[in-house]
């Protein structure tokens, strides 16, 4: 048995920042604050001419449960 691994070449180097193995541990609590868009699928006159669908959606299934 006088095969073995070499198994001190296999380390990635610690000059390589974006390895996020070789990144200390972070605190989640300070981490960055990303502005995010804010994304809609629909415009505001879409909106509203859902808004008034439903309205009038609901109010015919209370006026046909009654």
């Amino acid at each position: 048995m006088t095969d073995k691994i070499d198994t001190q070449g296999l380390t990635s180097p610690s000059s390589v920042i974006n390895n996020p193995l070789t990144v200390p541990n972070l605190d989640p609590f300070n981490y960055p604050i990303r502005d995010v868009p804010v994304r809609t699928v629909f415009t505001d006159e879409e909106r509203t001419e859902l808004k008034e669908i439903i309205k009038e959606a609901l109010h015919e299934f209370h006026n046909y449960r009654i």
